[in-house]
């Protein structure tokens, strides 16, 4: 009787996946920075597959100063049929999910997971379904207990991670050192 009743929760579940790929929906899928340089930030997405690693060509992008075990593309979150799973892209350091170092793990709400052993925390939430490519807004920005969804002309505004880089941080500290010097060398000539 199980093996019967195991071949019919696998026709069951294809059924179901078949069907969720032809309506052209997807869960929004959270993904919250649970340590690090980004902690508490939240940033959500309305797609098939959403790419981690470092560099901001990548959905969830890492500073490559500040989280040197991440790799370049070290992980993809994916929505496959019913399931969100997640998968190690072939990175050096791994991903973890239960301590335990995976290369393909189905993933649930609130679970959480890691980049390498000892690099970033990260906490999945897996939302209501929703047309892929929503272009409402989907990223949730700021503290998590009074995060609140942003209208398109904010959207647009803020950072995509919600804090700087390294390499920000030093760009932008450089332009306002050039023009407080700029200004303080025009009062010293009008003087």
């Amino acid at each position: 009787m199980g093996r019967i009743q195991s071949a019919l929760d696998r026709a069951e579940a294809k059924r179901r996946r078949t069907n969720l790929e032809k309506s052209g929906l997807a869960p929004v899928i959270t993904v919250e920075h649970l340590d690090g340089d980004a902690r508490g930030f939240r940033r959500s997405f309305r797609q098939q597959a959403i790419m981690l690693g470092r560099g901001d060509h990548n959905d969830v992008p890492f500073d490559p100063f500040v989280d040197a075990t991440v790799s370049a593309q070290h992980a993809q979150i994916r929505v496959e049929g019913d399931e969100v799973l997640l998968y190690d892209m072939g990175s050096l350091n791994g991903c973890f999910v239960a301590g335990q170092r995976v290369r393909r793990a189905r993933i649930e709400d609130g679970v959480e997971f890691r980049l390498g052993r000892s690099g970033p925390r990260l906490r999945v939430g897996i939302g209501a379904l929703t047309e892929i490519g929503d272009p409402r807004p989907a990223r949730i920005h700021g503290d998590p207990a009074v995060a609140v969804a942003l209208p398109d002309t904010a959207e647009a505004l803020l950072p995509t991670r919600g804090v700087f880089t390294v390499t920000e941080s030093l760009l932008l500290g450089a332009v306002l050192l050039a023009v407080l010097v700029d200004l303080a060398l025009g009062l010293s000539r009008a003087i």
